[in-house]
């Protein structure tokens, strides 16, 4: 199922919201989300294809997927008990390295 969020909605009235397609929304035990998809920025600021939102909808600056970032479409997200994050798509690299189609982040984002 694919999501477009819409820029009227209560949940992004402080913004322009996504850019683009949302495909997976994972909501974490302390409330914020996950969200995955086409996307490249979230209120202007670049956040290509997977970021996270606090509970209030605001984009939360500890989570940080990398210093290159993703390079791809990222179209599913799980968690594990640990606090992990699995996640699948079309990708093939992770902050410069080749990690094709599936990894797995620490709580806030980074490669483990």
């Amino acid at each position: 199922m694919i999501v477009q969020p819409s820029p009227s909605s209560s949940f992004f009235a402080d913004g322009a919201g996504i850019n683009d397609q949302v495909r997976k929304v994972v909501v974490q035990p302390d409330g914020k989300v996950l969200v995955g998809g086409t996307q490249v920025s979230y209120n202007g600021i670049s956040r290509p294809y997977l970021l996270r939102l606090t509970s209030t909808a605001a984009l939360d600056a500890d989570f940080s997927q990398a210093s290159t970032g993703i390079n791809a479409l990222v179209g599913a997200i799980a968690l594990q008990a640990d606090g992990k994050i699995l996640i699948g798509g079309n990708f093939t690299i992770i902050d410069g390295s080749p990690i094709p189609y599936f990894a797995r982040l620490t709580y806030n984002g980074k490669l483990d």
